[in-house]
């Protein structure tokens, strides 16, 4: 599955739709409905018979939407939550996070999510994260002094998460660039060669065979190694050829 999943109607709006700026509290109300949400989910693409199981983007909060851009701003430093409309042409009247100074990893941004989908689950994870594309093309940069230095700073702290997600059971990383449409495939695969996460070994260098796609993968050690198209995530997952059907972005295997 590719994508934002539907979240149960029980959950959004919610007050108890949170996700933690760092742990859950043990027995808290959001961390139960939460997990039940994801749960939920995973039992959807299990019953439908899905060799790989996806995190379904739940981020909490009452506009999903905007969370998609929001969830990561919060959990990095040097952003303020206001800006002007957003720069992305996506006909929306989202804000643009506003860059203020220098961009790191504060909080994780999907581990709770990650241990949600393990508990689960024993089936191949997938966790989704916006595309650093996206997230310097939808901020309102006042730091740094182009967008593409902004992008290797969002890209660092990716891949310090993507390490830890390895180390902790997620078998494959997505971005999700969906403003390659709008800046053309080679533009995008370009910039996202120059502001990959590969500020730390093993690096994570892209190779980009198709728009608004891009996968990351561990190897067996649970370390991130590269970025490869659909077909190969179903090989290293040790997945039998001409059986699995992957519903989103136009893809089939």
């Amino acid at each position: 599955m590719v994508g934002n999943y539907p979240n149960p109607r029980w959950y959004d709006g919610q007050p108890f739709a949170t996700y933690p700026k760092g742990e859950f509290i043990f027995d808290a109300i959001s961390r139960e409905a939460f997990e039940d949400a994801v749960g939920a989910i995973v039992r959807d693409q299990e019953v439908a018979g899905m060799d790989i199981i996806s995190d379904g983007k739940v981020y909490g909060g009452d506009s999903p939407y905007g969370q998609i851009v929001y969830h990561y701003a919060e959990r990095l430093s040097g952003y303020k939550l206001s800006g002007p409309p957003i720069g992305l042409p996506i006909y929306s009247t989202l804000y643009a996070p506003t860059c203020v100074g220098e961009v790191r990893r504060e909080y994780p941004f999907h581990m709770a999510g990650l241990r949600a989908v393990r508990k689960a689950t024993k089936k191949p994870v997938k966790i989704s994260f916006t595309g650093i594309q996206v997230l310097a093309a939808a901020s309102n940069n006042q730091y740094y002094k182009e967008t593409k230095e902004l992008a290797l700073a969002i890209s660092k702290a990716f891949n310090e998460e993507f390490k830890e997600l390895a180390d902790n059971g997620c078998d494959i990383i997505q971005l999700d660039e969906f403003v390659w449409p709008s800046s053309g495939p080679r533009a995008s695969a370009d910039q996202h060669q120059d502001a990959s996460p590969r500020s730390a070994e093993p690096a994570l260098i892209p190779a980009v065979d198709a728009p608004g796609l891009l996968l990351g993968l561990s190897d067996r050690r649970r370390r991130p190694v590269s970025c490869v198209s659909f077909g190969q995530c179903l090989e290293i997952a040790k997945l039998p050829a001409g059986h699995h059907e992957v519903h989103g972005s136009q893809h089939r295997e």
